[in-house]
Formats: structure tokens, sequence, C-alpha cells
């Protein structure tokens, strides 16, 4: 576990000037209840809400409570070889808790929901009168029908994600000396400088009721953070002691968000992490540089890359809500427009292109024992085989799909994909943890890239896609060391000019032109993000993925 006190008992020479933790500063805003979650009283106040939405006219209602609670550590500074004194400043730790409840209700065919900071009896009721009256007003509009797939009922159900140390549990002191910890040992290092570590642990509890009689309370975490690590070059740019220039500073991907507790951090592979970039640096830093000649060419991603480009376009285009329309004045549509035709029959992309999407991955950021709509989500294929069989479906949203589950023999149900940032949102669909299925040869980024006669390799590149995830471009990722090189005959020869290349892609062609997939042990996994509604809330989730090889894509230079 890293500690400050475990590299002092290894001999670890820190230099004098080095700055101790700063006293934490910390700026919260407390409930005014210290009830926990699963009281009975938490209950009572969700039924409340539920009891008035029914008796104001909801043919359904359900009510969510929230307690969420956030912890973020900073450490303001610079730390490296001859980096003493002022250049380390403050160690900070800050801490926030809100609580929310919201109501929602359903009347002749139309939504309504209200919510609020309030926890108490007579509010819940207010809520519940607020949200008919809400989906009254909407029933003016177009006439509609809405069919929520069954659900098994649930009967008191009370679940924690399984994490080794809750981090609200952890002394800030610990905390405070894990910060310090990766000072010391950057201190250690000759060529490396870090800056900033930031660690953030959230912690939401959630209570669930309906007016079907479902009742469950969850506990999630979610933690993630990242530091800055650049290799020195002893020539201009001033800093106390020693004249750096900072070539490449780049966040290490150590941690991206994901639902585990404190080991995250406390276990964190700092070591390895920090020679693997060191190791990749000398050796790109060792080519040389030359500019794109524009064109086409085979090209490989590493796993990273891979997982941002399926996260950009199978990923948002299988949200059912996008695909058929409701996300066009928000967060966007999708080039799967026809779901109805398209499901069973669709080519999406390669034979060799399978995903699978979960709420349950161990780890996962959008892993959940319950959806916001009391669902217990399952495994599900969004791909088999290259072929469009199902997309990201809700208790209602999974009825618009029955013409197409019945031609398969399948029953709607909801993939239990329904989420909201807190009880202060309303329930949408969000994407749930994504995978892409390795190929069958035990090959990695390496690997394939000694495949390619006369291609490009990219790592740890942006995606950046239009607006219903058909066409976009992979690009520099500004503050990383993304990275373009151009492939001779299986070697890497020269890198490519930065900011001025990239990766024109069309999803389409994209996926029906891969042609090989790293094998299992090159699985990465990476941070996925969702912004949708009006509105608009943030969601996360998790995306692995292996690096391939995509045949011909279009190469340009971005810049002229």
């Amino acid at each position: 576990m890293w500690s400050r006190r475990n590299f002092l008992r290894a001999g670890a020479a820190v230099t004098a000037g080095v700055l101790l933790p700063a006293p934490v500063r910390g700026s919260a805003l407390f409930s005014t209840t210290a009830r926990r979650l699963d009281d009975s009283e938490i209950k009572e106040l969700a039924l409340r809400g539920i009891d008035a939405a029914r008796a104001a006219g909801a043919s359904y209602a359900d009510a969510r409570l929230t307690r969420i609670r956030r912890r973020i550590a900073r450490s303001l500074g610079l730390w490296g070889p001859g980096l003493t004194g002022t250049a380390v400043t403050q160690r900070v730790i800050t801490e926030h808790e809100a609580v929310a409840i919201g109501v929602r209700a359903l009347r002749d065919g139309s939504w309504g929901f209200a919510a609020s900071t309030v926890w108490s009896g007579d509010e819940a009721v207010r809520l519940g009168r607020e949200a008919v009256a809400q989906a009254t007003t909407n029933t003016t509009g177009t006439p509609r029908v809405v069919e929520l797939a069954t659900v098994p009922i649930i009967r008191d159900g009370h679940w924690t994600m399984p994490v080794e140390i809750d981090p609200f549990t952890v002394p800030q002191d610990e905390i405070l000396d894990v910060l310090a910890s990766f000072a010391f040992f950057s201190l250690k290092q000759s060529r490396v400088v870090l800056s900033g570590p930031h660690l953030a642990m959230a912690k939401r509890e959630t209570a669930f009721a309906s007016s079907e009689g479902s009742y469950a309370t969850q506990v999630l975490f979610g933690t993630g953070g990242s530091f800055t690590t650049g290799l020195p070059a002893y020539e201009s740019t001033p800093f106390p002691d020693r004249t750096y220039n900072i070539r490449g500073f780049a966040p290490l991907e150590t941690f991206p968000l994901a639902g585990r507790g404190w080991e995250y951090f406390a276990k964190a592979p700092l070591q390895e992490e920090i020679e693997r970039v060191i190791a990749e640096a000398d050796e790109e830093d060792r080519l040389p540089l030359k500019p794109l000649e524009v064109g086409r060419y085979d090209t490989v991603f590493d796993a990273v890359t891979t997982g941002r480009l399926l996260d950009g376009t199978i990923g948002v285009a299988t949200e059912l809500d996008r695909a058929l329309g409701y996300e066009a004045n928000a967060g966007g549509t999708s080039y799967l427009d026809s779901p109805l035709a398209m499901l069973g029959n669709h080519q999406v992309g390669s034979p060799l292109l399978t995903v699978t999407a979960d709420r349950s991955m161990p780890g996962g950021a959008a892993t959940v024992k319950w959806d916001e709509e009391g669902v217990e989500p399952e495994d599900f294929i969004l791909v088999k085989d290259g072929v469009l069989v199902d997309f990201q479906t809700t208790r209602e949203s999974a009825g618009w799909l029955a013409e197409a589950y019945a031609r398969a023999g399948r029953t709607p149900r909801s993939h239990g994909c329904a989420g909201a940032t807190s009880a202060l949102g309303a329930q949408q669909l969000q994407r749930p943890n994504l995978r892409l299925a390795s190929g069958t040869e035990r090959v990695g980024f390496e690997a394939l890239a000694a495949d390619v006669k006369d291609g490009i390799a990219v790592r740890r590149a942006a995606v950046d896609m239009d607006f219903n995830a058909l066409n976009g471009m992979v690009v520099q990722q500004e503050g990383f060391r993304t990275m373009f090189f151009e492939i001779k005959r299986g070697k890497k020869v020269a890198r490519l000019q930065p900011n001025a290349v990239a990766v024109l892609v069309r999803a389409p062609e994209l996926w029906k032109s891969v042609a090989a997939l790293g094998g299992q042990d090159s699985l990465q996994r990476a941070e996925g993000r969702s912004v949708k509604g009006e509105p608009p809330q943030t969601s996360y989730h998790t995306v692995e993925a292996p690096p391939m090889l995509v045949q011909q894509l279009a190469v340009i230079d971005p810049a002229r």
C-alpha cells in the first residue's frame, strides 16, 4: 500500500525543502438528517410521495431518495528531481454532501416529475401532487400510450457495491499520506516530474419505491483521478533549483472512473505505470518527426482509442431513445435510425465484431444491482458477429421493440439502462458498461502493427463524432501524449507531426473494415462519459476493448 512511511522505511531520500501535508481544508454542505437510507422512515417518505401521486390520478408512480457524498483530494504543485521548496505547495481535501427526493408520475400516457432537496413528509406529498399536475399538463399534447415492461417486485431489497475499503472510512491523514507518497516516489526518480495528483471519491446511497410494490436501497461507489507526468530536459523554462523543459506532460491513465473503493488508489501500480511511460516516451522520442503524406492507410489503434471509438459510435447509436429521435434536440440522434427494420439483419461491422453491454461488470463505472426504475439489469448482446441484435432499453422503451422482439421469439424486457445523476433528475436511458470482444489470437498493439506493411499506428487519441455518431475524426488529445506513427514493413519509423494528422472515420465503414483484434491479454478499460437530456445529465460507464487493425482509413492534415 502506498504511504510515505513505507518509502521512508525503504530509505527514500527526502529533500529537506519538500513541504509536509497541509492542514485539511473542507467545505461541506451536510443534510439536516443523519438517517440511514434503509431506515423505515426513509421508506415512509417514498411511499407518501407515491400515495399522493396515486391519489391525484397517477396510474403509476415511483419515488427515489438519494444521498451523495463526495470527497476530493488534491496536491497543488510540481514534484521531480531537483524540484523542492516552493515547487510543492499544498495538499487539500474538500468534502460535499447533498440529499434529494424525486417523484415521477404517469397519467394518461404522459409523465410528470418533481424533485426537491428537502426530506420531509409534507414535501414528499407536495412532490407527488406536483408530478401529477405536470403529467396532466403534458396530456394536452399528442395522445400517446405508455406500456411499462413487467418486472419482478423487489421486496425490501438492500445491496452495497462490493469494495474492499469504503473511501469514507479512511482518515483524511491517510489520504494526505498517499498523496505525499506520490511525491516521495517521484523524488527517487532521476527523470520524472509529477504534477497535481487529483483523487475523487463518491458514495451514492439510493432508495427506490414504486406503486407496484417494489422497495430497494443500494450503495454505490465511484472513484477516479489522475496525475500528470513528464520527462524533463535540462533546457529553458526556469523552476526552483534547476531549469526544466518538460516534454510531453501527460495524465497517467491509472485511475479511470471505476466502481471501486479506496483500494483503487492505495494499491495503484504507480511504479509500473511510470516505468511504462518512460519506456514509451524514450522509444517515441528516438523516432524522427515528419509531416503526414495524406492518403489511405491501414491503421492500428491502441486499446484505449479503440474503446473511445466503440463508445462514440456503437455505444451512442444503440441508445434506443436516440435511434427513435427522442434526443434529437438535446443529446443527438443515431445512424441506426430504423430499429424495427434493422434488428437481426443489419450488418454493423465485420464478423469479428461482437459488442456486449452490462451493468454487472466488477469495478464498472455503471455497475448497479438495480437501475433507477427498480430493474435488475441483465447482460445483453448489442452486436453479434457484426450483426445488430439489440438496443439499450428502459421499461418504457423496451415495448417500442415489441414487433422486432416477436420476430426473434423474445419478450420485451428492460435491459436496466434507466439512470439519473441524482433524485433531482428524472430517469432517462443512460449507457451501460460496454465490452468489445477480443480476438482469438494472443496479440497486442505491437504485434498488430508488425503485420502492417504501409500504415500508421495511433496511441491515446481522442474521438470526435458528429450529432448522430456517424462521421468523425480521431485526433490528438490535448494534454496527453497522443502519438501517430508511420509504419513501414511492420516497424514504426517516424512520429507524425502533432496537431497535423487526423484519421477520418465513418462508423459503418470503420467497423466493417476491422481486419484484426488484439487478444484477451490486450484488453484495457477506459472511462466513458455521456451527456443527455434537457436539462442535461452526465453519466459515466466503463468501456473495455482490445487494440484493433482497420484497413484503408482516410488520414488527413486538419491544419491545412
